[in-house]
């Protein structure tokens, strides 16, 4: 959201949090301490965020009554400061600020400070971003609001300079004594602004969904999307996967060829480029520039997660081997990097980010000087260095450089046997940074590019399997002496939202790929969830620590939401009907405590809950799908599932609340459009009853069918569509619509050419 709310704004509010291109503080170690001068009330947490703040001269208080109840009996305004662990620019802060005694002195005596983790609290980081949004018309993190001693805010920012966060803090102080009258007007009307923003409201007027609306959509999206790069025209970069899994199932409803191209480019980029760990795997949160090339180099689950998911379906649509490559690679990280030991509940779980920075500088885990790579990749040292585009004097900064490629494999071997370098006259020092377009100058091939007086010798043609052994080689040998660095911070909190969106990535992986160690790992986080976060009565709770063996926070909507939805893709993959069931009864518990009738949406917090300033909504996607398109998504597969009209009618009821946003907002409501597929196109209902059931489901799952529903199992189970499916002494597939079924068959084959639009339905 990006209006700006119509207030009269005073002096202390140019000073806004700024814009970050560049760290003030880069290169600064930050202190290992030891021992401790200062102890605030962050030492009993379990957050890593916040303990890393507990040693602060700041008096911290974790969110909660405590600190309230100082605020309202000392009269203090409250400062609300909310980050997450791996947030660099979070520790940029902490350094230049909070960790300063005068700022701390300013801050102790004129305010009451709390610190909030956004990732275990997303419920006070939402109202007090809108806040941000709201006052400021942008937000990011850290983020700072600052608020009455009940909460409600009247100013709000991100990032600040020390200097500009004590004029900011001076300035408010002198006028929270001298005029407290302009703070409470500007705090009432922000906090009208919060509760009204993204008000969503029942549409009663039914729209009709049809394929003009697709094509509307990916009209909008075709104004937005940078061909040549990939992505969307903007930087910095962010990866939408929720956005190219609808452009996938919108080219497999239309063959609409941009649109797969629109796909393609942007994870072919992303692949290649720096915002993928070339040597270990896994994707950065986004790229700072708009070619895939420097990342802000935290890693966060949830994008790891959806890419795996996304570059499977990819993988699956189009058979590219890159795309199976990111797939392995990035689960090997999550396995080696991200995941916990068996826990003593049951199950494991997965670790929620990877920190930015290392010994106190951005990057510094992930970057490599040219000397380096020479030492470790030995004999295949000029094979490496221009594979990966290093250069003598870094394509970074202080002569470091970030691994990227400019070429897949085929044409990057073909490319070094037509114009490898020989061995004299060679420099690369015109070679440009990452940070400007890379591109080759006129008259020179990418090969060639900035050598001067270059002498050529023709080599054999290098051939891919060669290329790729000596490429994988180098980079066991570079994993190695990267690991023996000192590694980044890992937040080792396990949260219930970002394990389901794991979970299902390893069922997707596991579908695609027919690999049954993947399997495995989702089987035992479903278990974990189910034995540790899941309370008798159908309740999520949201964050697992295990240091405590415990979990805590009441689970919010994206809970139940991800958990629901990794449920049923576990059903789907294993047709155990367990996870169905499971995924049903959270389904209920969360009508009963999220929903609205007012609206027929639900709410991001359960009515169970202490109330904010104000109880939102979340529905717009972005980074993640928005926590209520997700469960419309749910309710329509599990009303198919169990024949449940009312679930598909909310479902509907929900796509039409949204529906006038879905053209204006593009992106932004991609997985609503995925949802009005099924409305537009009703899917296919798959029933596979008998003993070789799994052996046809893989058979199936060859292929890219995004608008198949897959049941079944080797008797005819409690789902009513397997009611009368069981055919003894054989394997049977049913292919239905709208619980009308084709004639059975025996072969994959004929099932799949049944699953086609020119496939006839009718009761006869």
């Amino acid at each position: 959201m990006n209006r700006k709310l119509s207030l009269t704004v005073f002096l202390v509010f140019m000073l806004t949090g700024v814009n970050h291109s560049g760290s003030p503080a880069e290169g600064k170690k930050r202190e290992n301490k030891m021992k401790h001068k200062y102890t605030n009330h962050l030492i009993n947490e379990s957050s890593p965020y916040l303990l890393q703040h507990a040693h602060n001269p700041v008096e911290w208080y974790p969110w909660g009554e405590a600190a309230f109840e100082k605020a309202k009996k000392e009269n203090k305004p409250v400062i609300i400061s909310i980050g997450y662990a791996a947030c660099h620019w979070c520790h940029v802060m902490e350094q230049e600020s909070f960790e300063d005694p005068q700022v701390a002195a300013v801050m102790n005596e004129h305010f009451v400070a709390i610190k909030v983790d956004r990732e275990e609290r997303p419920d006070i980081d939402q109202v007090y971003m809108n806040a941000a949004q709201l006052l400021t018309g942008r937000g990011g993190w850290p983020l700072h609001a600052i608020a009455l001693p009940d909460g409600r805010p009247f100013y709000a920012g991100t990032y600040f300079p020390k200097e500009n966060w004590l004029s900011v803090l001076r300035q408010i102080s002198g006028i929270y004594k001298k005029d407290p009258q302009r703070l409470q007007k500007q705090a009432q009307a922000v906090s009208a602004g919060i509760r009204t923003a993204e008000v969503i409201r029942l549409e009663k007027e039914q729209a009709g969904f049809d394929r003009s609306t697709l094509h509307e959509i990916f009209a909008r999206w075709e104004k937005l999307v940078d061909y040549r790069w990939g992505g969307l025209r903007e930087a910095p970069k962010f990866p939408l996967p929720v956005g190219y899994r609808f452009l996938l199932k919108y080219f497999y409803m239309t063959g609409k060829e941009k649109a797969l191209r629109a796909v393609r480019v942007t994870l072919d980029k992303m692949a290649l480029g720096g915002i993928y760990d070339q040597v270990g795997g896994g994707f950065a949160r986004y790229s700072t520039d708009k070619y895939w090339k420097v990342p802000h180099f935290e890693k966060m689950l949830y994008d790891n997660a959806q890419l795996v998911s996304l570059y499977a379906a990819a993988f699956q649509s189009t058979g590219d081997p890159l795309y199976k490559k990111v797939v392995y690679e990035t689960l090997d990280f999550v396995a080696r990097e991200m995941t916990t030991p068996s826990l003593p509940g049951g199950g494991s779980g997965f670790y929620s980010s990877l920190d930015a920075d290392s010994e106190g500088e951005e990057g510094k885990y992930y970057t490599w000087t040219k000397e380096e790579i020479q030492q470790l990749t030995g004999k295949d040292a000029a094979l490496i260095i221009e594979y990966y585009n290093v250069t003598a004097r870094g394509n970074w900064e202080a002569g470091q450089n970030i691994l990227f490629r400019e070429k897949k494999d085929e044409a990057f071997a073909e490319e070094w046997a037509a114009s490898a370098p020989g061995k004299s006259g060679v420099s690369d020092s015109s070679k440009p940074a990452v940070r400007a377009p890379y591109k080759p100058l006129r008259g020179q091939n990418s090969r060639n590019r900035g050598i001067q007086n270059p002498q050529y010798e023709k080599k054999e043609k290098l051939k891919i399997e060669d290329l790729q052994q000596r490429i994988a080689a180098a980079k066991r040998k570079l994993l190695t002496a990267r690991s023996k660095r000192p590694a980044p911070p890992l937040d080792d909190k396990i949260l219930t939202s970002w394990n389901a969106l794991m979970l299902n990535a390893y069922v997707d992986a596991y579908r695609v790929f027919d690999d049954e160690r993947f399997l495995q790992e989702a089987l035992q986080n479903g278990e974990f969830l189910i034995k540790n976060m899941l309370s008798k009565d159908g309740r999520l709770n949201r964050v697992f620590k295990e240091s405590r063996n415990a979990a805590s926070i009441n689970g919010f909507l994206d809970d139940y939401a991800f958990t629901i939805q990794a449920f049923i893709s576990l059903y789907q993959a294993t047709f155990d009907e367990k996870w169905l069931f499971e995924a049903d009864r959270l389904m209920q518990y969360a009508r009963a405590h999220f929903f609205t009738e007012e609206s027929s949406m639900f709410y991001y917090t359960s009515a169970l809950d202490p109330q904010l300033i104000a109880r939102k909504m979340e529905v717009t996607d972005n980074v993640i799908p928005a926590s209520n398109s997700v469960m419309a998504l749910n309710l329509y597969l599990l009303g198919v599932y169990f024949y449940k009209e009312d679930y598909i009618g909310t479902a509907r009821q929900m796509l039409n609340n949204v529906n006038a946003k879905l053209v204006q907002g593009g992106t932004y409501y991609s997985n609503w459009a995925l949802l009005m597929t099924y409305f537009i196109e009703k899917p296919f209902e798959v029933a596979i009853v008998g003993e070789e059931c799994i052996k046809k489901r893989k058979e199936l799952d060859a292929y890219y069918l995004p608008h198949v529903i897959l049941l079944g199992g080797r008797e005819e189970g409690k789902l009513p569509l397997l009611k009368s499916k069981s055919i003894p002494g054989q394997t049977t597939i049913f292919v239905c619509k709208d619980r009308v079924c084709l004639l059975p068959t025996t072969e994959t084959k004929k099932a799949l050419e049944q699953i086609s639009p020119a496939a006839s339905f009718s009761l006869d």
